[in-house]
């Protein structure tokens, strides 16, 4: 919502109008930022604009939806989007996530390993299309935060956990390079910097994440 220039609080009334989702937080992420675009487009700086529907039969309905339809319109416009290499670099961000909430629970250093093997991997293949999206610039998007930067943005505060717990480098210089200097330069963009949670408060918030699930499964 900062990298839109909207205001909001507990209580905004659009985000009250927007109805609750079960959906993967990458949709959710992409969904949020084309819905807080489209209820105040003239607010929102060019380069984060809702990107117009791709697909003719969307028109008319576009044109007569509501603010949260027109979001939801754009958004499948964004997911079938010709750019495959924006397409690769979501399912890759879709796999991380898993993976880490795999090592919150898992037990026994054989599993963890394995879980960060996953990990690193996944990582390296996210390397490869970052460089193919940025195209050699600073974000997926180009030279400014994109919507693609935003959705693969909300890993990297319980990436940084990870590492924490685990007491690994996930992103380094040798094996993912821009993946590193992408998430420096992200989390370092003023709009970013504020919003992004610190790492220490999600050490401790997983570490009551692990307790209620190994509770959960002992009872």
């Amino acid at each position: 919502m900062v990298l839109k220039v909207l205001s909001y609080g507990r209580e905004r009334s659009v985000i009250l109008e927007a109805p609750a989702h079960d959906k993967d937080c990458v949709l959710a992420n992409i969904l949020a930022a084309h819905f807080l675009c489209s209820s105040d487009p003239s607010r929102a700086p060019s380069h984060l604009q809702a990107a117009k529907p791709r697909l003719k039969f969307c028109n008319y309905a576009h044109e007569q939806a509501t603010k949260y339809e027109k979001a939801v319109f754009d958004a499948v416009n964004y997911y079938i989007s010709e750019d495959r290499d924006n397409d690769v670099a979501l399912e890759l961000h879709s796999k991380i996530f898993p993976t880490m909430r795999g090592l919150l629970t898992a037990q026994g250093e054989e599993a963890r390993k394995a879980l960060l093997d996953q990990l690193a991997e996944v990582l390296a293949q996210l390397e490869e299309a970052f460089g193919k999206c940025s195209k050699g610039k600073a974000f997926f998007g180009g030279d400014r935060i994109g919507l693609l930067d935003i959705a693969l943005g909300s890993m990297l505060g319980w990436l940084r956990a990870t590492e924490k717990v685990s007491g690994l480098k996930l992103l380094h210089e040798a094996k993912t390079p821009g993946l590193l200097k992408w998430s420096d330069t992200f989390c370092a963009d003023p709009a970013v910097k504020g919003v992004m949670p610190e790492t220490e408060k999600l050490v401790e918030f997983s570490k009551v994440v692990v307790a209620r699930l190994r509770g959960a499964s002992s009872s």
